[in-house]
């Protein structure tokens, strides 16, 4: 009745004791049938031949003699001779009914020694009523009345020893009938309080086994309420508490044995081919005398660990009957103290990969039930989600610092640069970043030139040169050595050599550009080809760069 809740296990209960009851029913009737068959032989094999006994004697022997006496004295001899024929035959129906009843030996006995008398009564007054009045009539007559009075010793007797044997028989029935009547009784009543007992024994075992079932499901509801503030717990440790792995193993630790009453909690990791326990809370001195800190697989000791075991097959190993395990119970493993009912060893991951496993000792035998086990599996499960934070957050920080590098590298790189330099946003042309040298180049404070656009200053590339600085940027996604003209604040016009590369920095799409100042060599330039005249700007001649835009 294991998976049956009480309304089937009453039911079945209830079923039984009915079927117990039935059976009972049906052997009472049995034995009333016997009863009722008894009596009725009582009455067809008992009282009926002894009166049939007692109608042969009547008929055959007293109303004869009656009879036969009135044909001698001449009385009415027609009536005479049909009272004989009469009474001959019912002696013989008598006879014949009484010989077909159920007769005992001593009967059988009488009636072989009695039958001959009567045969030889019954033939002599069949003569008799057949003979014509007369002296043969007499003579015959007074031969049977003779014959009567002769037998009437022997016949009477037999046939009253006949009838003394019915009433001995049938007081012996009624005996035997009252004692099968009171064994029956008593068997009825021994059955009755057999039933009754079977059934309060039935129903006594129903109630410890309900009882000690909810006494189970109790105790397995208050495990799982501790586990769930120890899964509460663990997921806050997660969150604000563990500053290290290793502190998350020791919370973890001592979550399970504080908070979900496990006996003692462990956390063995993989350490290359060997496994090392490296966390443990509970009295480990009393629940774990003569278990090694370190072990490897092929070891004695690693075949019968269930840590071992979990993290070898990658899956959760439990046994909820430590003492009778035969796994547990090898000569080489350590013995199984007193306390220790149960056994879990849950796996622990990282990045999908099993590290280790956490192991818990319990208390109470069947103490990891399936709805334990599916709250313990997602609590490791947490804290495998953790360690992987763990390493993506080192990660994450890793590459923050290398960030940080690159970044003051590119810094130092583009504020040491000889060159001008500025970092603008593609779409608006605000500038983000410049250095000392474009600053001089336009005569205008880095204050004044960060957050805007260059053309709205007065400054940087001429319109013509801007231009087309903006269409090879579009088109190439770069441009290269573009020969322009720059204004600065104070209205010079310089000539420039630019250069621009198209770029995401900090998640939006900039314009890198740089650009050189060719205004002296404009200028040697054009002296030699006048042949030391003055030089002069030659504004058609230069290529102006654009604005710098990303």
């Amino acid at each position: 009745m294991k998976g049956l809740d009480i309304k089937w296990r009453l039911t079945a209960l209830l079923v039984a004791i009915v079927a117990a009851m039935t059976l009972l029913s049906a052997g009472g009737l049995w034995r009333l049938r016997q009863l009722s068959a008894s009596l009725d032989s009582f009455y067809a094999d008992r009282l009926l031949p002894m009166q049939q006994l007692q109608r042969i004697q009547q008929n055959l022997l007293a109303a004869n003699l009656l009879s036969v006496g009135r044909l001698l004295e001449g009385d009415d001899v027609e009536r005479a001779r049909s009272e004989l024929t009469v009474n001959s035959q019912a002696a013989r129906r008598d006879w014949a009914e009484y010989k077909r009843t159920q007769l005992v030996e001593r009967e059988r006995q009488l009636v072989a020694r009695a039958e001959p008398l009567l045969a030889r009564v019954l033939a002599q007054a069949d003569k008799l009523a057949g003979l014509p009045r007369g002296d043969a009539m007499t003579e015959a007559a007074r031969q049977l009345q003779g014959e009567l009075r002769q037998a009437d010793l022997p016949l009477g007797r037999l046939l009253s020893e006949l009838a003394d044997v019915q009433l001995v028989v049938a007081r012996q029935q009624s005996e035997d009938g009252q004692d099968a009547l009171a064994r029956t009784a008593w068997l009825t009543l021994g059955l009755l309080l057999g039933t009754g007992a079977l059934g309060a024994a039935m129903a006594y075992g129903l109630w410890r086994r309900y009882a000690d079932e909810q006494a189970h499901a109790l105790a397995a509801r208050l495990r799982l309420q501790r586990f769930y503030k120890a899964l509460s717990e663990t997921n806050q440790l997660i969150v604000h508490g563990a500053a290290d792995v290793s502190a998350l193993y020791a919370g973890l630790c001592r979550i399970c044995v504080e908070t979900g009453h496990a006996s003692l909690a462990s956390v063995v990791l993989l350490d290359g081919k060997e496994f090392v326990r490296t966390a443990l809370h509970g009295p480990a001195e009393l629940l774990m005398p003569g278990v090694p800190q370190r072990w490897a697989l092929q070891s004695r000791f690693g075949a019968s660990s269930l840590s071992t075991q979990a993290i070898s097959q990658n899956r959760h190993v439990i046994s909820n009957r430590a003492m009778q395990d035969p796994q547990l119970l090898q000569p080489a493993a350590p013995l199984i103290p007193p306390g220790v009912e149960a056994m879990a060893a849950l796996v622990l991951r990282r990045a999908g990969q099993p590290i280790g496993a956490l192991s818990l000792l319990a208390p109470e035998a069947g103490f990891f039930d399936e709805a334990l086990l599916a709250l313990l599996d997602e609590m490791v499960s947490d804290v495998s989600f953790a360690l992987d934070n763990f390493d993506r957050e080192r990660a994450r920080e890793q590459a923050l610092a290398e960030a940080r590098q690159h970044q003051a590298l590119f810094s130092a790189l583009f504020h040491a640069s000889p060159v001008s330099a500025v970092l603008a946003r593609a779409d608006t042309g605000e500038v983000l970043e410049l250095n000392e040298r474009l600053c001089q180049r336009y005569e205008l404070p880095r204050e004044a030139l960060l957050g805007k656009r260059l053309s709205s200053l007065g400054v940087g590339l001429l319109p013509a040169d801007q231009a087309q600085f903006n269409e090879l940027l579009k088109r190439d996604g770069r441009v290269r050595s573009l020969q322009g003209q720059v204004r600065s604040s104070s209205g010079r016009l310089l000539h420039s050599l630019v250069d621009a590369v198209l770029l995401d920095y900090q998640g939006q799409p900039c314009v890198l550009a740089t650009s050189v100042d060719i205004t002296e060599l404009r200028a040697a330039q054009a002296l030699a080809a006048s042949g030391g005249g003055a030089a002069t700007g030659d504004n058609a001649a230069a290529h102006n760069p654009p604005e710098p835009r990303p």
